[in-house]
């Protein structure tokens, strides 16, 4: 597949609902499983003289969830435009 491609889904609308999340967060054959789907290292990010975000790592594996928490200002949708090319 070509980079940069989206690979349709493999599964039916019925299928997707009828079937466990995690295993299909988990089985994808061609990822290894312990290969991280989302990996970010050293991310910062400022406005002005104000920092958004300073050195910022995370990483996201197969079946695992996260929860992003924080007050008013502390970096949330700023990490997350990050992450979707913003």
């Amino acid at each position: 597949m070509a980079a940069g491609s989206i690979r349709p889904f493999p599964l039916s609308w019925e299928a997707f609902h009828a079937a466990d999340p995690v295993k299909l967060m988990t089985t994808d054959p061609l990822v290894p499983s312990d290969t991280p789907r989302l990996q970010m290292q050293g991310i910062s990010k400022s406005f002005g003289g104000v920092a958004a975000l300073r050195d910022v790592d995370f990483t996201l594996r197969a079946g695992e969830i996260h929860g992003l928490v924080g007050e008013n200002g502390a970096g949330k949708s700023t990490l997350v435009k990050c992450v979707a090319g913003f």
